[in-house]
């Protein structure tokens, strides 16, 4: 009886001790907010957002493109992209979460309409890529 007793106030700490531990929150309650105004800056062009979701050390890095470091980089680069494409649309697809990453598969859109570093040739464009955050 009394390993019994023994045995029964074992279960009931083993069931308290870990029910106490704090359980790691779900990485995409943080991250997927940050993602979602990222696309919607994309797609509005409303770059005073990026201020809040962006760390002032950024730095995107893409095959044979010059890196673009810091905020101001990441706004001028937007900007030229919606001045040459007014229409751009991003869509971020199949996200996947770690504890401080994300990565996913986007997809733009977007007809050359606008004034850029050339004029414009009336193309549209769509591409899709990864990208790892």
């Amino acid at each position: 009886m009394k390993n019994l007793i023994q045995l029964i106030a074992l279960g009931i700490v083993f069931i308290a001790y870990s029910g106490c531990q704090q359980q790691n929150p779900d990485p995409s309650q943080k991250l997927k907010p940050i993602v979602d105004k990222y696309a919607e800056v994309w797609n509005t062009g409303n770059l005073s957002d990026l201020d809040a979701i962006m760390d002032s050390n950024y730095a995107y890095h893409a095959n044979n493109l010059p890196t673009v470091h810091g905020i101001d980089g990441q706004k001028k680069v937007l900007s030229s992209f919606r001045t040459a494409y007014p229409d751009l649309k991003l869509a971020v697809e199949d996200l996947v979460y770690s504890e401080n990453a994300v990565a996913g598969r986007w997809h733009i859109t977007g007809t050359n309409t606008g004034a850029g570093e050339m004029p414009p040739t009336g193309k549209s464009i769509d591409y899709w890529g990864i990208a790892i955050i």
